[in-house]
């Protein structure tokens, strides 16, 4: 027997178990990934990606932990920048991309790394902590409304703190104070724009013109809240302003139109002058004011930086508020002038800066009769709860500011609020002393230190003369020396020269000449037709006889269909209107009623005279005809109207805006054009009467040509002249005595 190991006989055998795989043993407390790898490869992937996240998540958050400490190099991206400010209190886009600009050119200008914590406490609160050495963080600002203002707390915060820091000692509430006191008077805005020539005056036109009030318009205004606002501001809509020359009253007005901008985001500017160069200097000036350099803000752009855009975005001549939030079809400011043919958008407050001038709408009658009209069209664009300010100097009786004036003292409610600043006041006890003889102690000089003593004298005797002084620098309206030749149409002398229709000439062409009105308006001039027979008397000169006038206030449809009646009534042989600036939509009309009343009219454009007096003129010459006996009057029922007229003109201007000369005015064309008053009697070759008539024919072949087409025919080159190379015979001089065909 052989012997067993112990351990081999006590223990029993093993039972046959099928053997698990074991569970892989952990690594501290994560997984063994070499065994995942092998057993499963994808649950290993999975796993290692996880494990790869996590780290990195780890390694981003003690990054951006880091980064949030006032002396991180680590800048945070664009957007992220914007949702810290966002996260700030910040809501309106533009306020949120604008403080984010500004802040990189604080933390440039200042030597800062523009991290997390800069955009998350504000300048201030980094320059502090690293003037400490430990973190200062920002006290939480809330997002609510400010008196006056039409962004929240925390917006006008982030400005102040990333766009006022070049100002350390004003406080956050001074700030806010400044603004609201810069919105409420353009006078004391100017101060900040460096306009150090303001005085007493400008802030007296500040207290004239009008304000908007800031406190009475809240943020998210609508456009219905916004208009009543508007129209609550002033109850007078329409503001004169007549100022020395040189005395800053066009800087002045610009700066006014600034507060508006800044006030009411959405409010439509609508700057007026004479020529589109001074317009185009004019918003030079203004967008100057609003175009900020980034890193050399003006003490204006520091205080509203959010109302500025880049220097040279958008157009030259407009400028769009970057708050505005009405969307608009206009812009914030825009442009107009005389010679632009367009008047311009709907308005809420619009600047005439010297919308006439010597060379523009105080030349002549006419020209004042259309700077008139021209006004009264741009107006018309305004708002009903908008206002307008006329700047201006005096020129010439019956200019624009002096119409504006008599129209407002003939209304009963005078809405016109008017002021007329002169450059110096005399002192009573001078009064008696002429111009010229004054001394600085006799007077008070009103636009100090600008206009002083010294300018003012040398003023007085420039070669323009006292006249020119006594107009631009006093604000009178001095009538022209020319102009005071007086007119008289005696009414016994009009009735003498009365005819029954029975005796009126039966022979000579018929003309019409019709004056259109630019107004329809109860206080306007009326649109008036003269219907005139021209003949001639014995002794060969150009008589003319009225056979009807028509006088009415009519719009440019009318104007043509009652044309087209008279000439289907006198069938004219010449119809002459005056060539206005519209004539073009008022030839149409005509053209339209011609074709109604199926007649030809034998229309002629006449160009208005560029000279001084023009009507006065053609009203002189008129009284010349009737003196002479070549002017009369067929007996009908225009003569009462037409005698009046004519009796009640003194002729200081050839009349004026509140007399009425339509009648007189239309007859006095006629005059002008086919009965000179001055007649000139030639001795005319007899070699000329071929070349006339073929004149006359060649200018009634284009009349007819115009009347068809429209004025564009052009005359036929001449045609060459033929020359006979047979030389002629030559013939005795005494031969020329016998009778004509007798033959030798």
């Amino acid at each position: 027997m052989v012997d067993e190991p112990l351990d081999a006989m006590e223990s029993p055998a093993a039972p046959d178990v099928q053997a698990t795989p074991a569970t892989p043993k952990r690594r501290g407390r994560g997984i063994d990934r070499s065994a995942l790898k092998a057993s499963d490869p994808e649950k290993f992937l999975a796993h290692k990606r996880a494990i790869d996240l996590k780290s990195k998540r780890k390694s981003r958050d003690k990054e951006k932990k880091a980064s949030f400490v006032y002396d991180s190099s680590t800048e945070p991206t664009k957007p992220e920048a914007k949702e810290l400010l966002a996260a700030r209190g910040l809501q309106n886009p533009h306020i949120i991309d604008f403080c984010y600009d500004l802040a990189l050119v604080a933390a440039e200008q200042n030597d800062l790394p523009a991290n997390r914590f800069l955009f998350q406490n504000g300048l201030r609160k980094t320059l502090e902590s690293h003037e400490l050495g430990a973190t200062q963080t920002l006290e939480p600002i809330p997002s609510e409304e400010v008196p006056g203002e039409l962004l929240n707390r925390a917006e006008l915060h982030c400005l102040w703190c990333f766009g006022f820091w070049r100002q350390p000692d004003v406080t956050f509430e001074q700030w806010l104070a400044d603004r609201l006191k810069f919105k409420l008077s353009a006078f004391e805005l100017s101060k900040i724009l460096g306009k150090e020539d303001f005085g007493a005056v400008h802030e007296e036109w500040t207290n004239f013109a009008p304000r908007w009030n800031p406190l009475g318009l809240r943020p998210g205004y609508t456009q219905r809240e916004a208009l009543d606002w508007l129209d609550a501001q002033s109850s007078t809509k329409r503001f004169l302003l007549i100022a020395s020359r040189n005395s800053m009253k066009s800087t002045w007005a610009r700066i006014l139109a600034l507060t508006l901008v800044i006030t009411y985001p959405d409010s439509r500017i609508l700057y007026v002058t004479e020529t589109n160069k001074l317009s185009r200097k004019a918003m030079k000036e203004l967008k100057g004011y609003l175009e900020m350099t980034p890193n050399s803000p003006s003490l204006f752009q520091q205080y509203f930086g959010e109302f500025t855009v880049a220097p040279g975005s958008g157009q030259a001549l407009t400028y769009d508020n970057p708050l505005a939030r009405l969307n608009l079809p206009q812009h914030s400011i825009e442009q107009s002038s005389a010679e632009s043919s367009n008047t311009g958008s709907r308005f809420d407050f619009c600047i005439f800066d010297d919308f006439v001038s010597r060379d523009y709408g105080t030349s002549n009658e006419e020209q004042r009769a259309t700077a008139v009209a021209a006004w009264g069209s741009i107006m018309r664009l305004r708002e009903p709860s908008g206002c307008v300010l006329n700047i201006q100097t005096p020129w010439v009786p019956g200019d624009l500011g002096d119409v504006m004036i008599q129209r407002n003292n003939e209304d009963p409610e005078h809405p016109l609020a008017v002021r007329i600043d002169t450059v110096m006041t005399v002192k009573p006890e001078a009064k008696q002393k002429g111009l010229l003889e004054l001394q600085e102690e006799d007077v008070v000089l009103n636009f100090l230190p600008k206009l002083n003593w010294k300018f003012v004298r040398n003023e007085l005797r420039s070669p323009e003369g006292l006249n020119f002084f006594r107009s631009q620098y006093l604000c009178e309206w001095v009538p022209d020396d020319s102009t005071l030749d007086l007119l008289n149409f005696d009414r016994l002398a009009l009735q003498r020269a009365t005819l029954a229709p029975s005796a009126a000439p039966p022979m000579g062409p018929l003309v019409i000449f019709g004056d259109i009105a630019h107004s329809t308006r109860a206080t306007a001039d009326r649109s008036a037709f003269a219907v005139s027979r021209i003949t001639t008397n014995i002794a060969g000169e150009k008589c003319m006889t009225i056979v009807d006038v028509v006088a009415d206030r009519m719009r440019s449809s009318q104007f043509a269909d009652k044309l087209a009646q008279l000439c289907r009534q006198w069938n004219p042989q010449f119809v002459c209107l005056e060539r206005t600036p519209t004539w073009d939509l008022l030839a149409a009309e005509i053209y339209r009623a011609a074709n109604n009343y199926q007649i030809v009219i034998p229309l002629t454009w006449v160009q208005p005279p560029n000279v001084r007096n023009a009507k006065f003129l053609r009203l002189k010459g008129l009284e010349g005809l009737l003196a002479a006996g070549r002017l009369q009057f067929v007996s009908g029922p225009y003569i009462d109207s037409l005698f009046d007229e004519l009796e009640r003109l003194d002729g200081t201007a050839g009349g004026s805006s509140t007399r009425h000369d339509d009648r007189a005015d239309a007859i006095g064309w006629t005059q002008k054009i086919f009965c000179p008053a001055i007649h000139f009697q030639e001795t005319k070759a007899k070699a000329t009467d071929e070349e006339e008539d073929t004149a006359i024919r060649a200018a009634k072949k284009r009349a007819h040509y115009d009347r068809m087409f429209g004025p564009q025919w052009t005359p036929q080159p001449p045609k060459p002249s033929v020359v006979d190379p047979t030389p002629a015979k030559p013939s005795d001089p005494r031969l020329s005595i016998l009778p004509r065909g007798f033959r030798l």
